[in-house]
């Protein structure tokens, strides 16, 4: 940890991931967004219950009461749990907010653990309006409410995630442009976890030896080559990951 908002996540594969964290404010504004977009699901479901099935009969309000809460139940905990793992840690409130799911690793946030994280949310709402949830990110270290530090998740600001480079300068993967000759380049095909790998690489590569660096770069780069359209020569491979994490991070 360099300052209080800034993480140092050691990967399975020895290199270090620096992340900066997200804080209370940032966070709240994204579960209300999510418990906006929540509700407006979860008003037009009851709404086509109440139509469909009706409170004519006693049987019909039980039957109508059942479903209404069982389907308010499964959205609000299938909502996160989905997106979260499906869309590399970000609800669609995340996204709006530039956060995202991470595991203490700096590995992608699995079913497993956002399920663990989020069932324990209910925990964190004690006893109102989130205040076991926000007193925990206030406190602890790493900003994590109890169901982040149960499932071993932290929730990051994605534009101002950086790493570091062998020399030892930073390394945005939020550039805003392309360089003339990357500018057609397509690698839409390299997935979030592929990505993840390279990030690993490039930001621990000072600490192989040669003779493993070369042998990591050219192992990776041949793995993705197929997957990237736009390249019309041979490239140094670690000159062509970077390329990769460069248009990455530009077009998304």
């Amino acid at each position: 940890m360099e300052i209080d908002d800034r993480f140092v996540a050691a990967t399975p594969e020895g290199v270090s991931l620096e992340f900066v964290l997200a804080g209370l404010g940032s966070r709240f504004l994204a579960v209300f967004l999510d418990l906006l977009i929540q509700a407006a699901a979860i008003a037009v479901i009851v709404l086509a219950l109440v139509k469909g099935i009706g409170f004519s009969t006693p049987a019909r309000l039980y039957v109508t009461t059942g479903a209404i809460s069982l389907v308010g139940v499964l959205l609000i905990l299938g909502y996160f749990v989905l997106f979260e793992s499906l869309n590399a840690g970000r609800t669609p409130g995340k996204a709006m907010t530039g956060l995202r799911v991470v595991r203490v690793t700096g590995g992608p946030v699995g079913v497993r653990a956002s399920l663990l994280r989020n069932v324990v949310r209910l925990v964190d709402w004690l006893p109102s309006l989130y205040a076991v949830g926000a007193i925990l990110i206030l406190v602890t270290r790493n900003h994590q409410r109890l169901g982040d530090m149960l499932a071993g998740t932290l929730v990051v600001r994605e534009r101002t995630a950086v790493s570091r480079l062998a020399t030892g300068t930073a390394w945005n993967h939020q550039a805003q442009w392309l360089p003339p000759e990357l500018s057609h380049w397509d690698v839409t095909n390299v997935s979030t976890p592929e990505l993840d790998v390279v990030n690993r690489f490039l930001v621990g590569r000072a600490g192989y030896s040669p003779e493993a660096r070369g042998r990591l770069a050219s192992d990776l780069a041949s793995r993705l080559w197929p997957r990237v359209a736009g390249p019309t020569g041979p490239m140094d491979p670690e000159a062509f990951l970077e390329a990769i994490v460069l248009v990455k991070s530009v077009r998304g």
